[in-house]
């Protein structure tokens, strides 16, 4: 690539690293995050960085029960300089970010040409389903550029870059192992790379797949939900039990698989491969292998590919794009003007798709208000948790959490974690999404009584916080039973 055009190329990833962490920073202050990111990524890596390695957050299993993420060695190096949830964000973002490097590179390398470069990275930077990922703050944001460093070693022949890019994809979680054997495969079949390279990495990718579930399946678990292929019996309607279960299942009922295929979600899909892919019809056919594992549940962030869930089709997509508008130079090799317009057009495809609703609750990109409640929630919560009492512990509703200043201070809002808990975070005016109607009243209930233990502390208007009293508490509450807690 000519040395301005990557100078270029970087230029454009720094504003855009800029671009999704400032976006963070709004959401952020807005009191928009929650879930995963503040309820389990954070917690973990703060944790970690503290010397409670791997705990995981929900059910004090290994972490490793549920997925396994080496990544976060790493990262715990850069909690214990930074403890806070913007380290989490800003790894993820400025990944997402330098995606554009090496996915220019790999435009550049498949068509050598610059409309090509600024295609892929207009369509990169804006479709809905990177935006859905920017939006939604998960792990998954740290795989892309190593996939595309991966893609473009192949391309390339250059060996250090295919490694690193698999070393990469296989940290972010165990899946990618799976996707790493099918694009091996893929590879092998269209000849994308010599056949060697490609049984070396499927090899890679059967090996770690091993490992992985090796260690999933070895470590010592508490909870059923959490282990194994909890994933298959809650998000196939029962169908199977297992991986193996699903195959057989769609195997013996063709007509129920192509069904569940045919959603509509595939719109989005195809306009996050700026339509062109379609041309690239080959690296489409890698978009199936997770069509087949997510299309197909019955659970609705799956099949929609709501929030990250399109993780698995970005990498293929963007490279079908760049073959579809390699296959459209070989189609039309003497107007090189239709050519420009075509890659101009993909661009423009590409920010256009900002004014489209994300898969994360239709969220796009912009400035969201701070309402002046949510500045008063974070700061009454701040105010009231001990930062300097190494004891702390911090119960808080959902919409709260992310305002508790250090991840490992946070345990999650359920009756098995009160013996744990010291403070206790409400807003009798806000959302309760951590428990039902029923188990809400029955916990503010226990929390009210000062008989129980608890007494609030602090109260602005709905915002409540409940300090455990001194001493042991005589009985401890272990769940809830029709609305109660015993």
């Amino acid at each position: 690539m000519p040395t301005r055009l990557l100078a270029a190329v970087w230029g454009f990833a720094v504003l855009l690293a800029a671009l999704y962490l400032a976006q963070t920073a709004n959401i952020h202050y807005a009191g928009g995050i929650m879930g995963d990111p503040v309820t389990t990524y954070d917690p973990v890596l703060s944790r970690n960085a503290a010397g409670d390695w791997w705990v995981h957050p929900r059910t004090g299993n290994h972490w490793f029960t549920n997925h396994v993420t080496l990544w976060m060695y790493p990262v715990s190096l850069l909690y214990m300089l930074h403890d806070h949830a913007s380290t989490y964000y800003a790894v993820i973002q400025v990944c997402l970010a330098l995606a554009v490097v090496p996915l220019a590179a790999l435009a550049w390398r498949l068509t050598g040409r610059a409309g090509a470069v600024g295609a892929a990275s207009a369509l990169w930077a804006f479709n809905t389903l990177t935006v859905s990922h920017v939006l939604s703050l998960h792990s998954e944001n740290i795989v892309f550029p190593f996939w595309f460093l991966l893609m473009w070693g192949l391309v390339a022949r250059r060996p250090w870059a295919v490694w690193c890019g698999v070393l990469g994809v296989l940290s972010v979680k165990q899946d990618q192992a799976v996707w790493l054997v099918c694009f091996a495969l893929w590879a092998g079949v269209f000849r994308y790379c010599h056949w060697r390279m490609a049984l070396a990495l499927a090899a890679a990718g059967f090996g770690a797949f091993a490992l992985f579930k090796g260690i999933m399946f070895s470590l010592p678990a508490t909870t059923e939900s959490e282990v194994g292929y909890y994933w298959v019996r809650e998000r196939y309607g029962g169908i199977a039990e297992t991986p193996t279960g699903l195959v057989l299942h769609f195997a013996a009922h063709p007509l129920d698989l192509l069904a569940r295929l045919a959603r509509p979600v595939w719109g989005p899909l195809l306009l996050a491969g700026g339509l062109v892919c379609l041309l690239g019809w080959r690296s489409m056919l890698l978009t199936l292998p997770p069509a087949l594992l997510l299309l197909t549940a019955d659970h609705e962030p799956f099949n929609r590919l709501l929030y990250y869930y399109s993780y698995p089709f970005l990498p293929p997509l963007m490279l079908a794009m760049l073959e579809g508008l390699r296959a459209a130079e070989r189609l039309i090799p003497s107007r090189q003007r239709a050519l420009a317009w075509l890659g101009a057009g993909v661009a423009v495809l590409g920010v256009a798709q900002l004014a489209l609703p994300s898969r994360r609750e239709g969220w796009r990109l912009g400035a969201y208000p701070v309402a002046p409640k949510v500045d008063a929630a974070r700061e009454f919560v701040h105010r009231n948790v001990r930062l300097d009492d190494p004891a702390e512990r911090v119960m808080s509703q959902w919409v709260l959490v992310a305002f508790v200043p250090r991840g490992r201070l946070r345990v999650p809002m359920s009756p098995g974690h009160l013996p744990g808990t010291t403070l206790v975070v409400v807003d009798l005016n806000g959302a309760f999404w951590d428990l039902s109607l029923a188990e809400y009243e029955a916990m503010l209930g226990y929390l009210f009584d000062e008989a129980n233990g608890w007494r609030i502390v602090d109260r602005v208007e709905g915002l409540t916080a409940f300090r455990r009293a001194d001493g042991p508490l005589d009985a401890v509450p272990q769940r809830f039973d029709s609305g109660k807690w015993e």
